[in-house]
Protein backbone atom coordinates (compact mmCIF):
# COMPACT_ATOMS: atom_id res chain seq x y z
CA UNK A 1 0.00 0.00 0.00
CA UNK A 2 3.05 2.27 0.11
CA UNK A 3 3.25 2.70 -3.66
CA UNK A 4 4.67 5.67 -5.43
CA UNK A 5 2.71 8.60 -6.80
CA UNK A 6 4.62 10.79 -9.25
CA UNK A 7 7.93 9.64 -7.78
CA UNK A 8 7.01 10.59 -4.23
CA UNK A 9 6.28 8.33 -1.30
CA UNK A 10 2.55 8.25 -0.58
CA UNK A 11 2.91 9.63 2.95
CA UNK A 12 4.75 12.87 2.08
CA UNK A 13 2.57 13.32 -1.00
CA UNK A 14 -0.62 12.93 1.02
CA UNK A 15 0.62 15.20 3.82
CA UNK A 16 1.65 17.86 1.31
CA UNK A 17 -1.64 17.62 -0.56
CA UNK A 18 -3.64 17.84 2.66
CA UNK A 19 -1.94 21.16 3.42
CA UNK A 20 -2.42 22.42 -0.12
CA UNK A 21 -6.10 21.50 -0.26
CA UNK A 22 -6.75 23.37 2.97
CA UNK A 23 -5.09 26.55 1.67
CA UNK A 24 -7.16 29.24 -0.05
CA UNK A 25 -7.61 28.44 -3.72
CA UNK A 26 -5.99 30.98 -6.03
CA UNK A 27 -6.68 33.94 -3.81
CA UNK A 28 -10.13 35.41 -4.07
CA UNK A 29 -10.67 34.16 -7.64
CA UNK A 30 -12.74 37.19 -8.46
CA UNK A 31 -13.90 37.37 -12.04
CA UNK A 32 -13.70 40.71 -13.85
CA UNK A 33 -17.50 40.94 -13.83
CA UNK A 34 -17.56 40.57 -10.07
CA UNK A 35 -15.00 43.32 -9.64
CA UNK A 36 -17.47 45.94 -10.87
CA UNK A 37 -19.71 47.50 -8.25
CA UNK A 38 -22.84 47.46 -10.43
CA UNK A 39 -22.55 43.75 -11.25
CA UNK A 40 -23.89 40.92 -9.07
CA UNK A 41 -21.40 39.07 -6.89
CA UNK A 42 -19.44 36.21 -8.40
CA UNK A 43 -20.47 32.67 -7.55
CA UNK A 44 -18.72 31.18 -4.54
CA UNK A 45 -15.12 30.15 -5.12
CA UNK A 46 -14.33 26.43 -5.08
CA UNK A 47 -13.02 26.93 -1.52
CA UNK A 48 -16.53 27.96 -0.44
CA UNK A 49 -18.30 24.97 -1.92
CA UNK A 50 -19.79 22.04 -0.07
CA UNK A 51 -17.52 19.52 -1.88
CA UNK A 52 -14.43 21.40 -0.71
CA UNK A 53 -15.63 21.62 2.86
CA UNK A 54 -16.56 17.93 2.82
CA UNK A 55 -13.15 17.05 1.41
CA UNK A 56 -11.48 19.06 4.17
CA UNK A 57 -13.42 16.95 6.72
CA UNK A 58 -12.32 13.73 5.00
CA UNK A 59 -8.68 14.86 4.96
CA UNK A 60 -8.84 15.82 8.63
CA UNK A 61 -9.70 12.19 9.33
CA UNK A 62 -7.05 10.78 7.02
CA UNK A 63 -4.51 13.04 8.72
CA UNK A 64 -4.67 10.67 11.71
CA UNK A 65 -3.55 7.72 9.57
CA UNK A 66 -2.26 8.92 6.18
CA UNK A 67 -1.44 5.40 5.00
CA UNK A 68 -5.18 4.64 5.11
CA UNK A 69 -5.59 6.76 1.98
CA UNK A 70 -5.95 4.63 -1.14
CA UNK A 71 -3.96 5.18 -4.31
CA UNK A 72 -7.18 6.48 -5.92
CA UNK A 73 -7.50 9.11 -3.18
CA UNK A 74 -3.86 10.20 -3.46
CA UNK A 75 -4.11 10.33 -7.26
CA UNK A 76 -7.32 12.39 -7.09
CA UNK A 77 -5.64 14.80 -4.68
CA UNK A 78 -2.64 15.04 -7.02
CA UNK A 79 -4.98 15.95 -9.89
CA UNK A 80 -6.69 18.52 -7.66
CA UNK A 81 -3.35 20.07 -6.74
CA UNK A 82 -2.35 20.22 -10.41
CA UNK A 83 -5.60 22.01 -11.27
CA UNK A 84 -5.09 24.43 -8.37
CA UNK A 85 -1.64 25.29 -9.71
CA UNK A 86 -2.97 25.74 -13.25
CA UNK A 87 -5.77 27.98 -12.03
CA UNK A 88 -3.35 30.09 -10.01
CA UNK A 89 -1.15 30.53 -13.09
CA UNK A 90 -4.11 31.35 -15.34
CA UNK A 91 -5.50 33.82 -12.84
CA UNK A 92 -2.13 35.57 -12.62
CA UNK A 93 -1.72 35.67 -16.40
CA UNK A 94 -5.22 36.39 -17.62
CA UNK A 95 -8.29 38.04 -16.26
CA UNK A 96 -10.85 36.70 -18.66
CA UNK A 97 -13.61 34.15 -19.16
CA UNK A 98 -11.17 31.21 -19.09
CA UNK A 99 -10.95 31.64 -15.32
CA UNK A 100 -14.59 30.56 -14.98
CA UNK A 101 -13.87 27.40 -16.96
CA UNK A 102 -10.82 26.68 -14.79
CA UNK A 103 -12.93 27.20 -11.67
CA UNK A 104 -15.46 24.67 -12.98
CA UNK A 105 -12.67 22.14 -13.55
CA UNK A 106 -11.34 22.78 -10.05
CA UNK A 107 -14.76 22.25 -8.50
CA UNK A 108 -15.05 19.00 -10.44
CA UNK A 109 -11.64 17.94 -9.08
CA UNK A 110 -12.82 18.67 -5.53
CA UNK A 111 -15.85 16.44 -6.10
CA UNK A 112 -13.66 13.71 -7.63
CA UNK A 113 -11.23 13.85 -4.69
CA UNK A 114 -14.13 13.68 -2.27
CA UNK A 115 -15.52 10.62 -4.07
CA UNK A 116 -12.17 8.82 -3.89
CA UNK A 117 -11.15 9.84 -0.35
CA UNK A 118 -14.50 9.47 1.40
CA UNK A 119 -14.45 5.65 1.56
CA UNK A 120 -10.95 5.75 3.07
CA UNK A 121 -11.96 8.26 5.72
CA UNK A 122 -15.16 6.38 6.54
CA UNK A 123 -13.24 3.09 6.84
CA UNK A 124 -10.85 4.76 9.27
CA UNK A 125 -13.81 6.05 11.29
CA UNK A 126 -15.23 2.52 11.45
CA UNK A 127 -12.10 1.15 13.15
CA UNK A 128 -12.52 0.30 16.85
CA UNK A 129 -11.10 2.48 19.64
CA UNK A 130 -10.23 5.66 17.72
CA UNK A 131 -8.16 8.36 19.38
CA UNK A 132 -10.16 11.28 20.83
CA UNK A 133 -9.08 13.56 17.97
CA UNK A 134 -10.05 11.02 15.34
CA UNK A 135 -13.39 10.38 17.05
CA UNK A 136 -14.09 14.13 17.03
CA UNK A 137 -13.14 14.43 13.35
CA UNK A 138 -15.33 11.42 12.51
CA UNK A 139 -18.26 12.96 14.39
CA UNK A 140 -18.00 16.03 12.14
CA UNK A 141 -17.66 14.13 8.85
CA UNK A 142 -21.19 14.88 7.65
CA UNK A 143 -21.70 18.15 9.52
CA UNK A 144 -21.15 20.51 6.59
CA UNK A 145 -23.66 23.36 6.29
CA UNK A 146 -24.71 24.51 2.85
CA UNK A 147 -23.14 27.81 1.76
CA UNK A 148 -25.25 30.89 2.46
CA UNK A 149 -27.41 32.07 -0.42
CA UNK A 150 -26.04 35.24 -1.96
Amino acid sequence: MFGSVSGFSRLPALACLMVLVSMPVAGALVSPAAAQDDEPEAPPTPRDTVPNRKLERQLAILHFKPDAASDACVNALSALHKTQDQLTQEEARYHDQDIAVAQDVLESDFENSLEHCSPDARALCAEPSPSPGLAQACAQIDNVPEPAEQ
